[in-house]
């Protein structure tokens, strides 16, 4: 995905496996989110908020994405 990060800027993702949400600022997106460094894609990023076990065939989200989790507060609090 392309990023032109900037202030009172959110990306919603949404996982329909997990019924997740994940609400992200754009600046905060391009510090957690990896930048693709050569092919067609390069400098896009690209983020991983979930994970799979293959011996559990689970998909869990992944830990360090938690304070993302659902978290419409932070829609809340910009439209004031």
């Amino acid at each position: 995905m392309t990023i032109n990060p900037r202030d009172n800027y959110f990306f919603i993702f949404y996982s329909e496996q997990l019924d997740t949400y994940w609400i992200i600022p754009s600046k905060e997106l391009v510090k957690i989110a990896s930048q693709n460094k050569k092919g067609k894609n390069k400098r896009k990023y690209h983020i991983n908020l979930a994970g799979y076990s293959k011996i559990k065939k689970l998909v869990y989200p992944l830990q360090k994405f938690k304070k993302y989790e659902n978290n419409f507060k932070l829609l809340e609090d910009f439209g004031g």
